[in-house]
């Protein structure tokens, strides 16, 4: 069930990765957070989702990609009732997912050497890799191990 939850959440973030990142500053900052941030610790210890400083860059990640907490509320209220589980373990369930999908994002960027910063040109085909990446991530499996 955790998986199903993570896989219906994911496209939300993505689209709001996607949003996000649609101008040149927005993408900078994001492809600026994903090689110089430490977001890939997530996948190398997937434990770490657990504690209190992975849910607040959890919730940092959402209020960038989702833009204010009435947004990602809507996210979890929609994915809680289709799925039958409890809203609050969504919401709990956001956060991680968030950090966890930026991890992905991030070290997958820094295998692909995708850049720091971008330039009008080369922005389309870097968002088209980083959709890419995300809809990729094994943050379903990992996540699901977390919420059995």
């Amino acid at each position: 069930m955790a998986s199903q939850a993570v896989g219906m959440l994911l496209p939300s973030l993505s689209d709001g990765i996607s949003r996000n990142a649609a101008s040149a500053d927005g993408l900078g900052s994001l492809l600026g957070a994903l090689t110089s941030g430490n977001h890939d610790r997530y996948l190398d210890n997937p434990q770490a989702l657990t504690e209190a400083n992975a849910v607040a860059d959890g919730n940092g990640i959402l209020g960038h990609v989702l833009g204010n907490k009435d947004a990602s509320r809507a996210v979890a209220a929609t994915v809680s009732s289709v799925l039958g589980i409890e809203n609050e373990t969504i919401k709990k369930m956001l956060p991680m997912v968030a950090a966890m999908a930026m991890g992905s994002l991030a070290k997958q960027t820094k295998k692909a050497g995708l850049p720091a910063e971008a330039n009008a040109q080369s922005s389309g085909d870097i968002l088209g890799q980083l959709g890419g990446m995300l809809s990729s991530s094994g943050a379903g499996d990992l996540l699901g191990q977390l919420f059995k």
